[in-house]
Formats: structure tokens, sequence, C-alpha cells
């Protein structure tokens, strides 16, 4: 295989995982390509069997409570879980090259899991015929039924609320992909950041998210003419560079066309009368994803997600109250610490202000101080900036700090 992923040629037919070979996974409880059933499946193949060994259903509440979560569905729901880890394990320096990718919309009661090694130009058609219109359907049927019993209260109404907001998440995911789908063009040579740059309406994970919008906005300027995916969606553009830059043309395979070369080994540019380059032009100018990239840029915003945090705690009476004693350090929970370092591995240059970093994790920004602060004695994080516009961002001492786990 030289290294390449394995392809179903490649696995002995009675081999006891079942792989999506299109590389599409879902947080959907009740779908065979479920993301959390597809992992107890192999969790139950190495543990289940085993006698005077830990079963299965011990292993999977071991990992839970090591992660800090109650499920492994809330772990990979929650951008700040999975992908955050994944997204740091798979950085080096300041490239980031994130290989699972997930994929939602609003609150992220639906999202998918797309393998970045199995893109294919189809990869989100299939992800809107197979996956995500379905689910609307059946989802639309369950509030029917739950609607046509009236007077709903207690679990029966909640049911119905979960039912509701599932719908609208569907609904703005299937919207979101249909206005991007026309545009996929994926390519690897591009690279991991280009390639999810055009994504990054539906990239949960704030701090990605802002990495792709940056990219797409270069893209958008011309900065990274050189990328497949640039000479997919404004050839011309690209193709006048061409002319002039024979590096560009070489990237696009255009150099025997635009550029010659001398006896003497030089190269000069042809020189291609305007109705030759138009025609040129017009071989690889695709109107329909014209239209559909006007129709991507003049969309308005994504709807950001309704977070919602932890209630506070109500207030002890006098009587009750434990106070920590004047001077003393707060406790740090270890975890807490691990993951805030986690969310900025991803963060902008200008580092992540502590509201964001906690609203990030879904906690209170007030907990994260004591967290922030030994962090930053410890050296590794930094601070930018003072009072309320402090931002903070991971130093390389940090980094060093998470690689052990990464090595694990």
């Amino acid at each position: 295989m030289q290294g390449l992923p394995a392809g179903p040629k490649d696995v002995p037919a009675a081999y006891l995982v079942r792989i999506p070979w299109d590389g599409i996974l879902v947080d959907d409880p009740n779908h065979p390509r479920d993301l959390e059933c597809r992992i107890r499946e192999v969790i139950a193949i190495i543990w289940g069997g085993q006698e005077d060994g830990p079963t299965a259903h011990a292993i999977e509440h071991e990992a839970c409570e090591i992660l800090g979560v109650r499920s492994l569905r809330d772990y990979f729901r929650k951008p700040a879980g999975f992908f955050a880890n994944h997204l740091s394990r798979y950085s080096k320096s300041r490239r980031q090259a994130p290989i699972y990718w997930q994929l939602s919309a609003g609150n992220g009661s639906y999202s998918a899991w797309l393998y970045y090694h199995r893109f294919t130009q189809d990869t989100l058609y299939r992800l809107l015929r197979d996956f995500v219109e379905p689910r609307i359907q059946e989802a639309e049927r369950e509030q029917f039924e739950f609607e046509s019993q009236g007077g709903l209260s207690g679990d029966a109404a909640s049911l119905l609320q979960e039912m509701q907001n599932l719908l609208q998440d569907l609904r703005l995911f299937k919207s979101e992909l249909e206005l991007v789908a026309p545009l996929w063009n994926p390519n690897l040579n591009d690279g991991v950041i280009i390639n999810h740059a055009i994504l990054w309406r539906i990239t949960p994970y704030t701090p990605w998210q802002k990495k792709c919008k940056e990219c797409w906005d270069k893209l958008v300027k011309g900065d990274y003419d050189w990328a497949h995916l640039a000479f997919h969606l404004w050839p011309e553009r690209v193709i006048r560079k061409c002319i002039t830059d024979r590096s560009l043309a070489i990237a696009h395979g255009l150099e025997e066309r635009l550029w010659q070369e001398t006896s003497k080994g030089n190269w000069l540019q042809r020189q291609v009368p305007e109705a030759e380059l138009e025609g040129l032009i017009a071989e690889y100018r695709k109107p329909a994803v014209q239209n559909a990239l006007e129709r991507f840029l003049a969309a308005p915003p994504p709807v950001a997600a309704a977070r919602t945090r932890a209630p506070r705690a109500a207030k002890s009476s006098f009587t009750g109250t434990t106070r920590r004693p004047r001077g003393s350090a707060p406790e740090v929970d270890a975890e807490t610490s691990r993951q805030t370092l986690l969310v900025l591995t991803a963060a902008p240059a200008d580092g992540l202000g502590r509201n964001a970093i906690a609203e990030l994790l879904g906690v209170e920004a007030a907990s994260l101080t004591a967290v922030i602060k030994q962090l930053k004695e410890s050296g590794q994080i930094e601070q930018l900036g003072a009072a309320r516009g402090a931002k903070y961002r991971l130093t390389e001492q940090g980094r060093v700090s998470l690689e052990p786990e990464q090595d694990a």
C-alpha cells in the first residue's frame, strides 16, 4: 500500500471491523453509521470476549472517566472535545492538518465526520443524499407523530422540543451543504487547510473555523492562486496570472500553452492573442460553478449556535458555607488546564480572550481565572494585552507539555 490508507481489497472478507469506505460517519444514535456505535463495536471486538478481563462496558466507562465526559457521544459531539484533541495531535509548529473533520450547523445536535483521505468530488452530495435528507424526513415524521398526540407534557414535551431543535439544525446543515457542494473539488495536493477553507461555514470548532475563514479570505483575494481550488473557482484570474508567472503555469499544467523554451534554455512568454486566451479560459470556466460561487459569496453569515452554559450554583446559606482560607490558592483541575491548552492550540495569532475560551469549553469564564493564572506562571501560555482586552496564546513550552499525551 506504500503508506496509503487501506482500501477494500487490502482487508480480508472476514475482517471484524466495519469500515465506511466513503469516509463518512454521523452523530445519529439510530443510524448504522453512528460514530459512537462504531466505536463501541471496536471496543467490543478488542475487549468484549476476554475472560477474567475488563468488559467492553467497563472499558468504555473508564475511558469516559479519563476524558471527563458523561458518554463517548458527549466527547465527540462537543467541538472542544475530540476534535480539539485531534487537532492538537495533528499539528506541528504552525501547521495544522486534522484528517477527521467534524461538520455541523446551528447548535450541533447533528454532526457528520469526514475522513480526509477518502474525499471525492461527490462526498458532500453523498452526505446530503444518503444521510442528511433522509434524516430530515425521518425527523419530520417523528415530529408529526408527537404533535398529533396533542397536550404533551413532561418527558414527551421535552422529546418534542429536542426533535424540533434537531430539525432546525438538520435544515440549516442541509442549506449549507447545498450552498457549498457545487463548489467542492478536493485535491490532497492543496493541503488540509485549503481544502477545509471552503467549509468554514459548517466548521463547529471556533478556533479552527477562524483559521479556515482566514484561509478562505486569502483564496478569494488571490493569495493562493497556485492551489487547484483557486484554479477551479477562478480560472480566468489564475490563467491570466499564468501568462506572467511560469511557476503558476507549471502548477496548473499550462506551461506548454503559455511559455516556450529558447535554444539557450531560457523560458519566454508566448505571445497569446486575446481571442486565443479567451478560448483557453472558456475551456476551464464552468458556468454552474461560477453561479454557485456568486451565491456562496453573497450568502449571509452562518447561523451561530445558541450556546448554553451550566447554571450558576445556588448560593449556600452562611451556616453551610465552607470558605477557602484567605490567601490560599484555589484548586485547579488538571483536566480543565489540559482542555484550555487544547483550545489554544488552534487559537489565532492574536490569541483568545478568557470569555472565548470559556465559551468553547462550555464553562463560566470566572472558573478559568485560576487556570489561566497557573498556566501563565508555568510558562505554558502567554498573555497579550491587559485588563479586559487580555488574550492568551500557547507558548512552545505549552505545546511540548501536550506531546507526551500525543505519543501515548
